[in-house]
């Protein structure tokens, strides 16, 4: 019985093993696809009153879909401010909208940043991008067969938990 539980495990170790490589690989393919700007895509400039002073960002859209956004000067409060500069911009590339939540105790950088982004697709003759656009197909697949394998080892897991 030991010699079959033994067998068991390493059969379900090898497999956990193969999908987090699959995993890894999804991630990186993902990564690399994500990172390529949509053809048609522009950069875009605007600023708008932050805490301290103007904060200036470029915005890469293709008119759909926001991919980029970096905000190229500041003068926020370190460690505040800062805060905002940091994460908002990869959370309004990520939902594809100016309309995120903002980053808590830097609110007013937050609103600056979503100012300066606004303002920069309304010069550049684009509507800001409030709703989710339909994702890339291959992105989308890629998110979901991630899901899909992370929730497949959780259950290979659970299986590997009742066999100990």
């Amino acid at each position: 019985m030991k010699k079959k539980n033994k067998k068991l495990l390493d059969i379900i170790g090898a497999s956990c093993g193969m999908f987090l490589l699959a995993v890894l690989i999804i991630s990186l393919i993902s990564s690399a696809v994500a990172s390529a700007p949509p053809k048609g895509a522009v950069t875009l400039s605007g600023s708008a009153p932050g805490r301290n002073a103007d904060v200036a960002v470029e915005v890469v859209t293709d008119g759909s879909t926001i991919s980029g956004l970096t905000v190229v000067s500041h003068e926020e409060t370190e460690g505040i401010g800062t805060m905002a500069v940091e994460q908002l911009p990869a959370a309004i590339v990520a939902e594809n909208s100016l309309a995120v939540d903002n980053i808590s105790g830097a609110s007013i950088t937050s609103e600056a940043i979503k100012a300066a982004a606004a303002n920069a697709l309304t010069e550049g003759g684009f509507a800001e991008t409030q709703e989710p656009a339909e994702s890339d197909p291959i992105l989308s697949f890629l998110r979901r067969l991630a899901d899909f394998i992370i929730r497949l080892i959780e259950l290979i897991r659970s299986i590997v938990e009742i066999f100990q």
